[in-house]
């Protein structure tokens, strides 16, 4: 290779900036064992706590650049990876980005499993199908429910999460994909992007505990869902045809047995067709219900990244750079 490969590397961060400086300095020593370039995009989600004044490297090492980029606010997780991938597709240097976590959950030891599927299969984005995980029991559980119900409703399977590498001829895809906006891994599934998979196990916080409660759970699942809001749609309509035609059965059914045969109790047939009349009522409602809410989404303006994410940006700032120790943040 003619020049060391170079990686972009967003990280989003909410106050979590201890466990950022000990991810940083083990991508550092990775990445340089492994002759990688690494430019690194700290998108701090509108954090409440200061970052760190400096971000010291022990050199040699890989990375070139620590960019920090302010958001005006909290946008949540996945908004900001969306920003970060619009910025790394900025700079015209990098030969493939790298999205992960700040709070070591994404190892950087992983790092070059994810870059020699990348050159194995250069045309492909390369992503981390997750094998053991570190949380708690109750977190493995409903995260099984989700993609138990993810399964269910859409027919697909999301076996990876935000821990991926993104070709650079194929980031336009995800910056220009108004779904990397709501979730990041539902987008690259939907998009129909080719994806290699490389099982990783995920790794354990750096420090304190996971900010990922049972509400924040649910929104992310729904969050991935709505990538899907089409198909689901059409799976809900198809259902609820699919009940009503079932109900009208019932209630021929019902008129035959009154008709035709010495069968019927008195006041049965009432109470049958009426329920089966109410179930077709609801059907219908939901349905009803369903198209007018597609509808009122189709005619909202969609929030394309490549055109948006920039608002969001209140301040950028080179943190760290090859040719200096360390650069302070400006408060």
């Amino acid at each position: 290779m003619a020049s060391p490969y170079r990686l972009g590397v967003v990280i989003p961060v909410f106050n979590d900036w201890d466990s950022l400086e000990l991810l940083v300095d083990e991508v550092n020593r990775v990445s340089f064992q492994q002759s990688l370039d690494i430019d690194i995009l700290v998108i701090d989600d509108g954090s409440t706590m200061r970052p760190p004044r400096e971000l010291r490297q022990t050199l040699p090492g890989a990375i070139q650049n620590i960019e920090y980029l302010r958001l005006m606010r909290n946008v949540g997780h996945q908004r900001a990876i969306a920003t970060g991938l619009v910025e790394a597709e900025l700079r015209s240097e990098l030969d493939a980005i790298i999205v992960m976590d700040s709070d070591g959950e994404d190892r950087p030891q992983d790092i070059p499993a994810l870059f020699e599927a990348h050159l194995a299969h250069p045309d492909t984005i390369v992503a981390a199908a997750r094998g053991t995980r570190s949380e708690g029991w109750w977190f493995n559980l409903f995260y099984a429910l989700y993609r138990l119900l993810f399964r269910l409703l859409i027919g697909k399977n999301i076996n990876f999460g935000n821990f991926c590498l993104v070709p650079r001829d194929l980031l336009s895809n995800l910056t220009h994909d108004p779904n990397t906006w709501n979730h990041v891994a539902g987008a690259i599934s939907h998009s129909r992007l080719p994806v290699t998979y490389v099982k990783l196990n995920r790794g354990r916080r750096y420090r304190g505990k996971s900010k990922m409660n049972f509400e924040m759970l649910v929104m992310h699942g729904l969050s991935a869902i709505s990538v899907y809001i089409d198909l689901l749609f059409v799976r809900v309509l198809l259902l609820s045809i699919s009940v009503c035609i079932g109900a009208v059965l019932g209630i021929v059914v019902v008129v035959s047995i009154v008709l035709f045969t010495d069968l019927a109790i008195p006041g049965w047939a009432t109470n049958a067709v009426g329920i089966l009349l109410i179930i077709i009522f609801q059907s219908l409602i939901f349905s009803s219900s369903a198209v007018f809410f597609v509808l009122s989404m189709r005619s909202r303006p969609l929030i394309v990244p490549a055109f948006d994410a920039g608002k969001l940006i209140k301040r950028r700032e080179v943190i760290y750079a090859r040719d200096r120790n360390a650069i302070h943040v400006s408060g």
